[in-house]
């Protein structure tokens, strides 16, 4: 089966949703919602007339953009596409592979996306898409996950199965850790950054959360406790680079 297949499907899957930390709302906003708020600013005060967002989900973030001017979204998942659709919102939303797409050229002064690249297996082909859709001095504003390396990875593994409630789920999965992830689940990583600088013109570049917000959602503790540990996130922010990066850039004459 194609792989672009594969990667739909499992976005697809029931299963997916509850093995995904992303859906313990109050716990995620601890770690990401300072940056939400900013990205949500950048892209009302630039006010754009048509928006592109690769990788848009289920549509929350255009749902909560509002963006009065033309809206398109794509995603590769049939049925977040459809859950996008029935939010009933000023937008156009296509099940599609980013990829395989084209639009005309300098059409859009926004492209914008939200934890979707490190799934995107040639990042310097939709760069070159991008630079080529974007208008002069258009933007694009992204924020995503580059990985926090193979140390950090096993020590985080380690707190997982020694602390984690779902660390049973978690010994009997490392034989079939393959069927558990995305076919593309960080295959870009730091390379968001690195060819970013070839086709766009940094405004910003930052990372955070380098360690800890690996453990959201994961282990039965208060708000109190995420918050800790968040704290903990920022300080060793001050010497390691983040595992995510918030990055703007405007196209490259």
């Amino acid at each position: 089966m194609d792989l672009f297949l594969k990667e739909a499907e499992y976005w697809d899957s029931p299963e997916t949703l509850i093995q995904n930390p992303w859906q313990y709302e109050r716990i995620v906003s601890i770690f990401f919602d300072s940056i939400k708020k900013e990205f949500i600013s950048i892209v009302k005060k630039r006010n754009p007339k048509r928006v592109l967002e690769i990788g848009c989900g289920d549509g929350w973030l255009a749902d909560e953009l509002s963006i009065r001017g033309e809206y398109i979204g794509v995603d590769i998942s049939r049925k977040r596409i459809e859950k996008a659709k029935n939010r009933g919102l000023k937008a156009q939303f296509i099940n599609a592979n980013i990829l395989e797409l084209e639009f005309d050229e300098g059409y859009f002064d926004l492209v914008i996306a939200w934890d979707s690249l490190h799934h995107i297996p040639d990042i310097n082909g939709l760069y070159k898409k991008i630079h080529k859709w974007l208008s002069k001095k258009g933007m694009f504003l992204v924020n995503d996950y580059i990985g926090i390396g193979r140390f950090r990875e096993y020590f985080m593994g380690l707190m997982l199965i020694l602390f984690s409630y779902e660390r049973v789920r978690i010994l009997k999965g490392l034989s079939r850790r393959k069927e558990m992830r995305s076919p593309f689940e960080e295959v870009s990583g730091i390379e968001i950054i690195r060819v970013f600088k070839d086709f766009f013109t940094p405004l910003f570049i930052k990372t955070y959360n380098p360690l800890f917000f690996k453990l959201q959602g994961r282990i039965k503790a208060p708000l109190s406790f995420y918050r800790f540990i968040k704290h903990l996130d920022d300080m060793l922010n001050n010497w390691v680079n983040g595992g995510y990066t918030f990055l703007s850039g405007l196209k490259n004459d």
